[in-house]
This record gives structure tokens, C-alpha cells and sequence, in this order.
């Protein structure tokens, strides 16, 4: 994290590969928590899909958030036509993200959504702090 902190991305997403080739069953020390957000940052976006792809049907990467956003945004920047799909599964998957989205991209979400639990005041305290990161 402090490599990619000071803009190492590429550096980051390297030892990232290395301290998964040293346990990639047991991953102690979590990288598969950010390997894609290095993978990302450092336009590595084949990698990524090649990981997902490969370790999908033994990890369940899809059950975590941040790899159902970055597979959706890394098949986004390669031009495949599967991004819109895995987009639209990552929020079917993760609705509490919409709203913090939304909120992050300044756009205010349209008056047959606004009606749902997940945009009515007071609902927001009950997503996990870790969205809020």
C-alpha cells in the first residue's frame, strides 16, 4: 500500500504478484483486496480479466465488491462488449453502492429510483464503513 500510495502503481501490482505467488491459497496478508485496484492503476486491465477468469470458479472473486467494479471497468477500457453486463451484476450483486456512487459522480438519481429504501434519508448510516473508504 505506502508503494502505491507514492504513485508506484506498476511497483505495487509487482509485489502484489509476488506476495500471492508466495501463498495464493491462504493470501495472509489480503492482497487480493487490492490487487485490482493496482491493476487498474497501472492499465494493467488484461491481468486483471486474465485473474478473474482464472481464479473466479476457485475463489468466488465476484463475491467481493471491489473485483465485480474493477472487472466491469477493466472489460470497460479494453472496449468489450461484456462491461455494461458485469456493471449492471456488480450493483445487482452490491445495491448499497449505487447511492455512493451517485453521490460521488454528482448526479442525482431520477424520481422512480429516489422512491427506494437505499436513497431515503437515514438509510446511508446503515452501509458498511468500509464503502466510505
Amino acid at each position: 500500500m505506502f508503494v502505491g500510495q507514492r504513485g508506484c502503481h506498476r511497483t505495487a501490482l509487482e509485489l502484489c504478484k509476488l506476495l500471492l505467488s508466495l501463498d495464493p491459497e491462504g493470501d495472509p496478508m489480503g492482497v487480493l483486496l487490492c490487487v485490482d485496484l493496482f491493476a487498474l492503476r497501472s492499465h494493467s486491465y488484461q491481468w486483471l480479466v486474465d485473474l478473474n477468469h482464472l481464479w473466479e470458479s476457485s475463489r468466488n472473486l465476484s463475491q467481493l465488491p471491489n473485483h465485480a467494479f474493477s472487472l466491469a471497468m477493466a472489460h470497460w477500457r479494453l472496449g468489450s462488449n461484456y462491461a455494461d453486463a458485469l456493471l449492471q451484476n456488480a450493483l445487482l450483486m452490491f445495491p448499497s453502492t449505487l447511492p455512493l456512487l451517485l453521490d460521488k459522480c454528482s448526479v442525482q438519481a431520477d424520481d422512480r429510483i429516489a422512491k427506494y429504501r437505499f436513497f431515503q434519508s437515514g438509510y446511508s448510516d446503515r452501509y458498511p464503513a468500509a464503502l466510505y473508504l
